[in-house]
């Protein structure tokens, strides 16, 4: 779905949302599920609306893990969150958000979650030996395909890099 459908369809999700916190105030999961969904909504828009509603999904993954502490996959979507958010900003406040999000990606992992955003985010800021460490172990564990990551926008930039071709070439079928 796009346009006003799909806004109606995030915004009544945000609504249900908000009557389960209401009844139970410490339940993870919506917790959880509504800071992604406001993520996920976030990528639709841009300025101003954008960067509101990547904080309020901030604030969220901090509730989750407030009820469920070293949680991965919070600290993964925070992480993509903040990646996300520093794309909107310039300069020092960027460069805090990136590694506010490098810090949550590697708590993330270290928990025992996926490394891919953290390669994507990496490759996007132009850190190549890092992207490349992270992408091999996120290829290494079957986070992903060699085929989706050839498609990934993300990796633009690095389809005639010989280093990457030959990466990618590790884990092709």
């Amino acid at each position: 779905k796009t346009g006003r459908e799909a806004e109606h369809i995030f915004n009544d999700a945000f609504s249900k949302f908000e009557k389960v916190i209401e009844i139970k105030h410490d339940h993870y999961e919506t917790m959880y599920n509504w800071g992604t969904e406001l993520l996920f909504f976030a990528k639709t828009k841009t300025g101003k609306e954008a960067e509101i509603l990547y904080r309020k999904s901030i604030v969220k993954f901090e509730n989750a893990l407030d009820i469920k502490k070293d949680r991965h996959e919070v600290l993964y979507n925070w992480g993509t969150c903040l990646g996300q958010l520093a794309k909107t900003k310039s300069g020092k406040e960027a460069d805090e958000l990136y590694k506010e999000a490098v810090k949550k990606f590697n708590k993330a992992i270290e928990l025992g979650g996926y490394s891919y955003n953290l390669s994507c985010m990496l490759a996007q800021k132009g850190e190549k030996e890092k992207a490349f460490e992270y992408l091999d172990k996120s290829l290494k564990k079957n986070e992903m395909t060699v085929n989706f990551v050839r498609k990934d926008n993300d990796w633009s930039g690095y389809l005639s890099d010989h280093e990457f071709v030959d990466l990618l070439k590790k884990y092709e079928d």
